[in-house]
């Protein structure tokens, strides 16, 4: 915009001076340029006003899923021919805000965050729209007033609980003589995704069918931490020794159950491990049999949907709900389903 109006106010400063140099037979030919002058003037601002937008990633960590949602966020950018600042809040609130503030300075067109807390992460929030800038919500829900943010788009969380809570009653179902005694380790306290993930785990298996087969022996909070995880499951080893089956909900913290596991001296595909994300992790532990099934996250058709709102955004067209569902967000994968899976989600390597 600055190059443009650069430009015109140089062409009107020589039309006045060719204007002032003569008489009418050396006005009529300016006048005639003055024309194209005006037009290629409009071109250039033209020109200059299609700058690509920039985008904003505020995400919470750079874990093995995070990093995932990471390269399918910039992807996803680099394919509608957009910029990209990403930054790390290194799960806390404090971070979070520097950088969000960051943001701002930087003058990002559109922000979307994927917060560290679902009460904390809303002063983050409310700082870029403040600021004038729309700010998309992913993954996780965050208290922030509705008129803070543009867009909130999640799967169904519960839904994740409740497909490894299914798995379990398939299970138990093919196997009617089978008791699982469990040790469930949810994500980050307080945090309402974690919470109605858990839900939908009760509301399927706790109080399904197969209830009666089913004991929590230890239900703690890892923290969304492979080492917190791996303490959890340590202690529960020891004072629960006829514990057979974890439900966690991040690979990342199956990753540390199955250290716990191997390091009580005990084989990990003895026990039933269920987890969500379908992240690196998850992959390879599944590929060495260690994890049972994981709940497939479909990372790429959020990122997609994300980038796919930032026009309307920036030009302030209000989306059909401030709420959305990715729908099939989550799905159980299994040692010999996820490689398709993967594929048919466009998220193999």
């Amino acid at each position: 915009m600055k190059k443009a109006l650069t430009f015109i106010i140089a062409a009107a400063m020589a039309l006045s001076l060719v204007a002032c140099s003569g008489g009418e037979k050396e006005t009529e030919a300016p006048a005639e340029t003055a024309a194209e002058t005006a037009a290629e003037g409009e071109a250039a601002e033209a020109e200059t006003s299609d700058e690509p937008l920039t985008v904003g990633f505020v995400l919470n960590s750079f874990d093995s899923t995070m990093s995932t949602m990471k390269t399918l966020f910039e992807t996803a950018c680099e394919d509608h021919g957009y910029e990209y600042v990403t930054l790390n809040s290194n799960s806390d609130v404090s971070t979070e805000m520097s950088n969000m503030e960051s943001m701002v300075t930087q003058g990002v067109d559109v922000v979307v965050i994927m917060g560290c807390d679902g009460e904390g992460s809303a002063a983050a929030v409310s700082y870029a729209a403040n600021a004038g800038i729309p700010v998309i919500i992913c993954g996780r829900s965050i208290a922030a007033e509705e008129s803070d943010y543009y867009l909130y788009l999640a799967g169904d969380h519960e839904e994740a609980g409740r497909a490894q809570g299914e798995y379990i009653n398939n299970y138990l179902a093919e196997n009617p003589d089978a008791v699982l005694n469990v040790c469930v380790i949810r994500g980050t306290s307080g945090n309402a995704a974690v919470e109605s993930r858990y839900q939908g785990f009760y509301d399927s298996a706790l109080t399904g069918e197969y209830a009666d087969r089913i004991n929590v022996l230890v239900d703690l909070y890892g923290e969304y931490d492979a080492t917190k995880a791996n303490s959890i499951a340590s202690d529960a080893l020891i004072a629960n020794p006829d514990i057979n089956c974890f439900v966690t909900m991040s690979d990342d913290m199956a990753g540390g159950i199955v250290s716990a596991i191997s390091a009580a001296g005990k084989d990990p595909q003895d026990y039933m491990i269920l987890s969500i994300d379908l992240s690196n992790v998850g992959q390879g532990l599944l590929e060495d049999g260690t994890l049972t099934g994981t709940v497939m996250m479909n990372m790429k058709s959020m990122a997609d949907q994300a980038i796919g709102f930032v026009e309307s955004a920036v030009a302030g067209e209000a989306p059909e709900s401030k709420n959305m569902t990715v729908e099939g967000y989550y799905q159980m994968a299994l040692p010999d389903t996820y490689k398709q899976m993967l594929e048919d989600a466009g998220m193999a390597e």
